[in-house]
């Protein structure tokens, strides 16, 4: 009888216990204790700690389809799986003791790549950060609406957009025209055309002066602070619409001892070049002294009409009572004029020549009258 009664309150103690520790439901299993739960420990340090040398937590959907968790002696997390889902509502945070990061491995032959998206696949929004495949050791932006590398940073650190190639630090190749700074085809350019590269404004020049574009030519200037004191520009001449895109171009350089740029040359909207002066009123108009070899002009005509037999010789006489008048010779410019208009270099050249060649003809004729004075004479002379 005491035996029973022994082995009876046993019994209840350790029922009682047991209900202390672990409460049951429909459903659901909980734990009342306040104490840790350990597995493969009888100390865990946590609310659930499962310590081994493997695998320590499995999840599994089924016997062939689960997400192994494993911690090994350095405290790194192993995590075998499939593709994680993370359904947050604002962002991820990666927080360190040290350096931070996020780095992304895959086995050789295979590419490593951060996808993101809004919607679904192919969606609106739909990009990746790929690493190279294999052996191609490069770094790739890709829309994969397209499935094309939109830019792509190659193992030689040169930059790619539009090829995955680049043959030089920054190689663009556009397949059409696009906004701002556009590399240009012959979609864009015309079917007989090679590439080229434009640098466009997004806003329609609403009046004349307006950049439209500057390629600058410079360096860091004292700390971080960029000069590009050579520039070429260029310019509206006028308000743009659907039928007009009038246009002209800069070039400046700075002065030594200077940091501004400041106009040098000018192509102006009819073609004209101006250096030192920003109106040019011909192909080429020159505010300053031209030093040079040689000068080519073309000219249509010359004056050799003068020793035509056609042409007709002012005398002497004429030619004086002119230069009484004018002050200066016939078919010369004036003073007045040359101040006025400057000098036409081809035309004063065959002004000029027609003057000597006048002049050959007047000394000719008193060549000839001083022949037949000289005769005369020594028929005088005869006669005596």
């Amino acid at each position: 009888m005491k035996a029973f009664l022994i082995t009876t309150l046993a019994f209840l103690a350790i029922t009682l216990t047991s209900k202390a520790q672990w409460t049951t439901g429909p459903g659901n299993i909980n734990n009342t204790n306040t104490g840790n739960v350990g597995i493969g420990t009888n100390t865990p340090n946590a609310n659930l700690e499962s310590q081994a040398t493997t695998e320590q937590l499995r999840l599994s959907f089924d016997a062939t389809h689960f997400s192994s968790f494993t911690t090994s002696s350095a405290g790194n997390l192993a995590i075998q799986t499939g593709i994680i889902t993370f359904n947050i509502s604002q962002y991820l945070n990666i927080v360190s003791n040290s350096n931070s990061g996020l780095i992304l491995d895959a086995a050789t032959g295979s590419g490593s790549y951060t996808r993101l998206r809004t919607g679904t696949t192919g969606s609106v929004s739909d990009f990746s950060i790929n690493a190279g495949v294999g052996s191609t050791n490069n770094l790739r932006f890709m829309d994969n609406k397209t499935t094309t590398a939109v830019m792509t940073l190659a193992s030689n650190d040169y930059v790619g957009i539009g090829t995955t190639s680049p043959a030089a630090a920054l190689d663009i190749l556009g397949a059409s025209a696009t906004t701002g700074l556009r590399s240009l085809n012959t979609a864009a350019l015309g079917a007989t055309s090679g590439g080229g590269l434009l640098a466009a404004t997004s806003a329609i020049p609403t009046a004349a002066g307006q950049r439209l574009g500057l390629i600058g030519f410079g360096g860091i200037y004292y700390g971080s602070t960029y000069r590009y004191p050579s520039q070429i520009s260029s310019f509206s001449s006028e308000a743009w619409s659907s039928s007009n895109a009038g246009s002209y171009l800069t070039f400046s350089t700075s002065t030594s001892g200077t940091i501004t740029a400041t106009e040098r040359m000018r192509i102006d909207n009819a073609g004209n070049v101006g250096i030192g002066i920003a109106s040019p009123d011909a192909k080429l108009a020159v505010n300053g002294t031209i030093h040079s070899k040689s000068v080519l002009v073309d000219m249509l005509g010359w004056s050799d009409f003068v020793f035509k037999p056609a042409y007709k010789l002012p005398s002497l006489a004429e030619v004086k009572t002119y230069i009484d008048k004018n002050h200066h010779l016939p078919d010369v410019p004036s003073a007045a004029d040359v101040e006025k208009n400057g000098v036409n270099l081809g035309e004063m050249n065959k002004i000029l020549l027609q003057k000597v060649e006048e002049l050959t003809l007047y000394l000719m004729e008193q060549k000839q009258e001083m022949e037949k004075l000289k005769k005369e004479v020594e028929q005088l002379k005869h006669k005596q």
